[in-house]
């Protein structure tokens, strides 16, 4: 967990965690537990909060602003739990050729063992995250051999994502459908696995 980020949902940051790391880790690992035995998870982990931030321009353009969103910090722990846990099989099963979100491959490794004449073109992908429908995550996930009590999580997790904007006040809440969760560790990998 990198430290100076914004506090998550919950407004516990990643700072209070790793002070706290020795009395924590085994309320934590009781709580990863009961998630994994029974597949259910804490109802506040449906929630995000999504603030808008400028970023250079004209600040009456809205491409000008991007959205960060927030979640609770606990979540993206076990998450990255999961992740660790069906990496090397979601590795495994990728192809040489996806270079993408994986240890000890690099697009530019690529090009050097190849020694291939290199053009290039670039295709925007903007809100490529956004374009993946639930559905293709836990077919390609079986296909690659995850366990299915996995999926079934992970599943349950994505099923009930809810958020809201934070301006000055708290918007509405509305629920999120077909795209991978922003700042969620397996989010890339997820994604990857669909195309």
């Amino acid at each position: 967990m990198k430290i100076g980020k914004a506090p998550s949902i919950g407004k516990i940051d990643n700072e209070i965690i790793k002070a706290l790391k020795t009395s924590l880790t085994t309320v934590i690992t009781d709580l990863f537990s009961r998630i994994i035995e029974t597949e259910g998870f804490p109802k506040q982990w449906e929630m995000a909060e999504i603030r808008i931030f400028y970023k250079k321009g004209n600040k009456t353009n809205i491409n000008n602003y991007r959205p960060i969103c927030s979640s609770s910090n606990v979540n993206r722990i076990f998450m990255k739990v999961i992740k660790n846990r069906i990496y090397g099989k979601l590795d495994l099963n990728q192809g040489i050729e996806k270079a993408g979100f994986r240890r000890d491959f690099s697009t530019i490794g690529h090009i050097n063992e190849h020694r291939i004449e290199v053009h290039f073109i670039f295709v925007g992908s903007n809100n490529a995250f956004d374009s993946v429908q639930h559905a293709e995550f836990w077919q390609t996930l079986a296909n690659q051999g995850i366990p299915r009590k996995w999926i079934k999580i992970i599943r349950a997790i994505y099923k009930k994502v809810k958020a809201y904007v934070r301006t000055d006040v708290k918007g509405q809440v509305f629920e999120i459908e077909g795209d991978v969760r922003q700042g969620d560790p397996l989010s890339p990998n997820l994604f990857k696995t669909a195309y």
